[in-house]
């Protein structure tokens, strides 16, 4: 895609270069050999002609270095270079690119469509795998320091399955433990548990807990009570995994 720019920015120079007038034509050829200088002129026609082409001269340098480095490994091509801000990368691109162009293609409108859908407000698109991987990702990073808190966390729970018969009770000391742990520490709990390998033990467990609270707790349209559930990273279907708890 980023070729295509590059072959419609040199249209826009061939078939209007012959337009430069007299008085940037040879400017505008220092230009075209690389070479820099400060420019100073009154704002005409033939200013902004000149303007333009110098533009599209400067786009077409920087693409091709961006795809230089890419080809010569100097940045991975699915590294956080390449894909950090690439809607709002490519929404300038196409807004500039509009100015000398009046037909933007439809395929890159769908791209860039399809970009913001993905920008991390909208991780909802991601399949269950992609939140899997991603979760396991960032509490791996971090489980030497964790790790020991999920097991304590795992032991306690299975302790009070296995030990407390009677529900009511059950639930008391459920609120006890609920009431030493903050929102954070809550939900880092659920995502490990529900979203991770090593969290399938604690999974178990606490499938037959109502610890994040009772099923009428934890609908979408009404308030949850022991978290906000806009701090969720998938808030309808993570509420919708915490319903399905407190089954034996």
């Amino acid at each position: 895609m980023l070729q295509e720019f590059i072959r419609g920015y040199k249209n826009y120079i061939e078939n209007n270069e012959q337009c430069v007038s007299a008085e940037f034509l040879e400017r505008w050829e220092r230009r075209k050999t690389g070479e820099t200088f400060s420019d100073s002129y009154p704002v005409t026609e033939d200013s902004n002609l000149y303007n333009d082409l110098c533009y599209a001269l400067e786009e077409i340098g920087s693409i091709e270095n961006f795809l230089n480095d890419i080809e010569n490994k100097k940045i991975n091509c699915f590294s956080h270079t390449v894909f950090e801000g690439a809607y709002e990368k490519l929404d300038k691109y196409i807004r500039e690119y509009r100015a000398f162009h009046s037909d933007i293609p439809e395929k890159w409108l769908q791209l860039n469509a399809t970009l913001y859908e993905y920008k991390s407000g909208h991780l909802n698109l991601l399949s269950f795998d992609r939140k899997r991987l991603g979760i396991e990702r960032a509490i791996n990073k971090h489980y030497s320091r964790i790790g020991a808190y999920f097991r304590i966390f795992h032991r306690i729970v299975k302790y009070i399955n296995d030990k407390v018969s009677d529900e009511e009770i059950k639930k008391d000391y459920l609120g006890f433990l609920r009431a030493t742990i903050n929102e954070k520490e809550m939900l880092v709990i659920f995502y490990n548990a529900a979203y991770t390998e090593r969290g399938n033990g604690l999974l178990k467990e606490i499938r037959k807990t109502t610890f994040f609270g009772e099923h009428d707790e934890l609908m979408e349209d009404s308030t949850v009570q022991h978290f906000n559930p806009h701090s969720m990273l998938w808030e309808s279907e993570d509420l919708k995994i915490m319903r399905g708890f407190g089954n034996k």
